[in-house]
């Protein structure tokens, strides 16, 4: 628990991509990742990051991916795809990092959400940010 509060104090420093950073940072503290990581940035870090997570958590016994999880199954993803068409929860989709149109979530957050169900991080597809 003790690390748990340095970790969250640790990254409550960061916004952003910098947010990434500090993930970097704690997993090469853990030597999870390599301390390369922190010369990284966009696709590249977050891949490194999340790499870097998945190795990490089998060591502490929970599951790496959706899969993983008992009772997950497609259904999940198709329930959390169709809430964020959703018009009372577009404002969720308006306030992530890079803000998605409602029609934009099955290409992009469904490959996320494909790449967490699976582990493979290669079919995320990369949003370039609409102006508003």
């Amino acid at each position: 628990m003790r690390n748990f509060e340095k970790a969250r104090t640790l990254l409550r420093q960061f916004e952003g991509e910098s947010y990434v950073h500090g993930f970097g940072a704690l997993a090469a503290t853990g030597r999870v990742a390599d301390a390369g990581i922190q010369a990284l940035a966009g696709r590249e870090l977050g891949e490194a990051v999340a790499r870097a997570l998945n190795s990490f958590e089998p060591e502490v016994g929970v599951p790496s991916t959706l899969n993983e999880v008992k009772g997950f199954g497609p259904a999940h993803i198709a329930l959390a795809l169709a809430a964020a068409k959703d018009p009372p929860l577009r404002m969720k989709l308006d306030s992530m990092l890079v803000p998605l149109a409602a029609e934009m979530a099955d290409e992009y957050m469904g490959s996320v959400l494909a790449a967490a169900a699976t582990g493979e991080l290669a079919g995320i597809r990369n949003v370039q940010p609409v102006l508003r």
